[in-house]
């Protein structure tokens, strides 16, 4: 979850500290030069990350995309049969009544 427009803006919750970099010290109001953004929950920003933290981020993404698209395919795989289910129960219920 980037944080720019965040950063832009300078908006923070009630309460919430200034969030800092902890590698080179940047902060919303004092972005890197070049601009800068958070990597997700961390405390670092995407200026600061090795090639190494890059590739874990991008796996982790593909990941909960690939969650979120198994979960949105079994609830749709239930929806079905939860069909099929009641189809077959009325089929049942009507061929008795004869």
């Amino acid at each position: 979850m980037s944080t720019k427009s965040r950063r832009e803006s300078g908006k923070r919750r009630k309460g919430e500290r200034a969030r800092r970099c902890r590698r080179c010290g940047c902060t919303e109001k004092r972005a890197c030069k070049g601009g800068c953004s958070w990597v997700l929950d961390t405390n670092v920003c995407d200026a600061c990350l090795t090639t190494h933290e890059r590739a874990l981020q991008m796996l982790a993404a593909l990941i909960r995309d690939d969650a979120f698209e198994l979960r949105n395919r079994v609830e749709a795989l239930n929806k079905r049969t939860d069909q099929s289910e009641n189809l077959l129960r009325a089929m049942l219920n009507k061929g008795g009544r004869r």
